[in-house]
């Protein structure tokens, strides 16, 4: 798996709770976000997969529309 490194700016609390997070659990924080971050955007993308089926099956977008969509 190739990666890309990005840089975010978030608020001094967020990262203060992300610290204490990490420090609780023994894990580093890059590593922490990554997982989350990985979880997060996995259950956004299944949903929104689903929800696009939905449509499809009930006539609300064509097929081509669906597929052009998803990228298949």
């Amino acid at each position: 798996m190739t990666t890309e490194q990005f840089n975010i700016r978030l608020p001094r609390e967020l990262l203060d709770d992300v610290d204490l997070i990490c420090k609780l659990l023994k894990v580093a924080k890059s590593d922490w976000i990554k997982l989350k971050l990985a979880e997060t955007v996995r259950a956004e993308k299944n949903k929104l997969l689903s929800e696009l089926a939905d449509l499809q099956k009930k006539g609300v977008i064509a097929k081509t529309d669906f597929q052009k969509l998803v990228g298949k």
